[in-house]
């Protein structure tokens, strides 16, 4: 009976740290501190033991994972990328019409917050951060390279281009493609205009008179009429 009250007692002290040299102080004889030395190190025993069983089987897992992946590619690897480009497509949709309500709604503010004697430019900016477009397009750069990997998949198998190409084709400077404003304008060569309408941030543009929009690549592949490879080797 006193020992299963010790290990009671035993069960509530053992998470403080130092707990043996506080029960020494109390008066604890060596004999009852020993006797929960030992309780300690039977549990760290059992503790390492379950860690170890665990990792066994989580490698276990892992490897079943693996190989059921495999599988599942392997007989349904087609309407997988199906079914993954369909999702990305609807993403990047999603995500275009918001930057592209969120760039027109910053046009829109700058007109409305215009004072020649009092600037609101503040209050533009807390609004604009709201819509959060920064990670929108952030969001949009890596979807869109994931939709040009699995839409050319094969050609990146073949070794005609390399995701490094895409990606450096992708960062390709918008200014040495089309003269830029200081206000990050272009006249848009999508249709005819005096006043510049192509908005471009971050490698993307958005056309604000034919709502066109798309990042370096698919700027060269509609402006030159080539196509994806060409586009991505040219922009290297």
């Amino acid at each position: 009976m006193e020992n299963i009250k010790l290990q009671n007692y035993w069960e509530v002290v053992k998470l403080v740290p130092g707990y043996q040299h506080i029960l020494k102080l109390a008066g604890f004889s060596e004999k009852v501190l020993d006797i929960m030395t030992r309780w300690d190190g039977q549990e760290l025993e059992i503790i390492d033991k379950i860690e170890k069983e665990y990792r066994i089987e989580r490698l276990k897992i892992q490897e079943q994972i693996r190989e059921f992946k495999k599988e599942i590619k392997q007989e349904f690897g087609q309407e997988i990328t199906e079914y993954r480009l369909d999702f990305l497509k609807n993403q990047k949709q999603e995500l275009e019409n918001h930057l592209k309500e969120g760039y027109q709604y910053n046009q829109e503010m700058k007109v409305k917050f215009f004072n020649p004697f009092q600037s609101f430019e503040w209050l533009r900016l807390v609004i604009m951060d709201l819509w959060q477009l920064p990670k929108y397009e952030r969001m949009l750069k890596k979807i869109v390279f994931e939709i040009r990997l699995l839409e050319n998949r094969d050609l990146v198998q073949k070794n005609q281009i390399t995701p490094e190409m895409i990606v450096r084709a992708k960062d390709y400077p918008f200014e040495n493609l089309i003269k830029v404003s200081q206000k990050n304008f272009a006249l848009c060569p999508f249709h005819n205009e005096k006043t510049s309408s192509l908005y471009i941030k971050n490698n993307f543009y958005y056309c604000f008179g034919c709502n066109v929009s798309g990042d370096t690549i698919d700027f060269v592949m509609k402006t030159q009429n080539i196509d994806f490879i060409k586009a991505v080797q040219l922009l290297q």
